[in-house]
């Protein structure tokens, strides 16, 4: 995915955001609309038959949601564009271990003594891999956090 946006690097990251934004709205409604229609009915069906409270929560969730995966995109085209390829394909190396560390903090999951011994030598592993630009570093946690909190939400 980097070389692509690298090479359409005279855009400003936003317009490549916005491209990408329109461009999923209109293949995932076409989709919907040509060969999911009866699930559509279903999930109308599903939110008509929702308390206020949930629907409420259920709105709130979706705004965080795209908030997070908004953020983690447009984050990751301005580092392939702006920082450095570095600096985004090392984002993608520290999420799963911040997801890891976010569902252990936030959702309470119960880690077992393997599960600890390979976030030990993941983390590891990233701060040797993190020997370079403190400034490369900072964007590819940034990215990262964005997606982990999107994964957990």
């Amino acid at each position: 995915m980097s070389i692509p946006l690298r090479n359409i690097k005279g855009f400003p990251p936003h317009e490549i955001l916005y491209y990408r934004i329109f461009i999923s709205i209109i293949v995932v409604w076409a989709t919907i609309l040509l060969f999911r229609r009866e699930a559509l009915k279903n999930d109308f069906n599903f939110l008509k038959s929702l308390s206020a409270p949930k629907k409420t929560r259920l709105l709130l969730l979706t705004v965080v949601s795209s908030f997070l995966i908004t953020g983690n995109w447009f984050t990751y085209i301005y580092a392939v564009n702006s920082v450095s390829l570095k600096a985004a394909a090392f984002a993608y190396m520290v999420c799963p271990l911040l997801t890891a560390l976010c569902g252990f903090m936030i959702l309470k999951e119960r880690l077992t003594k393997v599960k600890i011994i390979a976030l030990i030598i993941a983390f590891i592993s990233i701060i040797l891999l993190a020997t370079g630009s403190i400034h490369e570093v900072m964007w590819a946690i940034i990215i990262a956090s964005f997606y982990a909190i999107y994964v957990l939400c």
